[in-house]
């Protein structure tokens, strides 16, 4: 089997690599920029909906209440304002929330139901359904965006599956060196008898003094 892939995964493949907390800071200054500099409705919208993503919601409050009165979307943003403004008040509230983001998904309106569950702290469900329509790349950002290690590694494995069972072994091997999980990586590379480069990850570990003692014993015996 080729380790190539010939897929272009480059922009997904950047975002899983990179730490979660300098992926959180650079998105929240991007989004900052783009506030600063936004322009019609449509820009204006497009920010709204990363800053809900990103957890900021006094400041996708504040824009969603500069609508004009005169704009047809102005009733649909200020009820909007008024759901974030409260959301987070009320279990009830937030049991209702869920229900209408799955009816959302269900019926093919993924990005709106993803972010009706972030807004109630849901974000791995999220990445869940992203992951389960195909949409790798949001469910990548979003779980690097928002969600505490433990989670985004969740979604970080499944990626790294799906890149297996797609014949990417190389981009596989990638996201799996960048969570720390060095014993799949060796495994990647002992399926496709890369025996030279599986020694150089030994050695490599040996250096950084990661402890990979059981490793060792696995692919090199007692």
């Amino acid at each position: 089997m080729s380790l190539i892939c010939s897929d272009n995964l480059d922009q997904t493949l950047v975002i899983a690599q990179l730490e979660s907390f300098r992926f959180q800071k650079l998105q929240l200054e991007r989004v900052s920029l783009h506030e600063w500099k936004r322009g019609d409705y449509q820009h204006t919208q497009r920010v709204v909906e990363k800053l809900i993503l990103l957890g900021e919601m006094d400041r996708a409050v504040q824009l969603l209440l500069e609508t004009d009165i005169d704009n047809p979307n102005y009733y649909g943003d200020a009820i909007k304002a008024c759901l974030i403004a409260t959301i987070q008040q009320t279990g009830a509230a937030q049991s209702t929330v869920k229900l209408v983001a799955t009816n959302l998904i269900a019926n093919g309106k993924v990005w709106e139901g993803v972010q009706l569950l972030c807004l109630i702290g849901k974000g791995l469900d999220g990445c869940r359904y992203l992951v389960s329509y195909g949409m790798w790349e949001s469910a990548i950002w979003l779980a690097k965006a928002i969600l505490p290690q433990n989670e985004a590694q969740e979604v970080m494995k499944k990626f790294a599956e799906h890149l297996i069972n797609s014949g990417c072994m190389v981009e596989a091997l990638l996201v799996y060196m960048s969570q720390y999980q060095f014993e799949k990586a060796l495994e990647i590379l002992h399926s496709n008898h890369s025996t030279y480069t599986s020694v150089l990850l030994l050695m490599a570990c040996q250096s950084f003094k990661v402890d990979i003692s059981h490793i060792l014993f696995t692919y090199c015996g007692p």
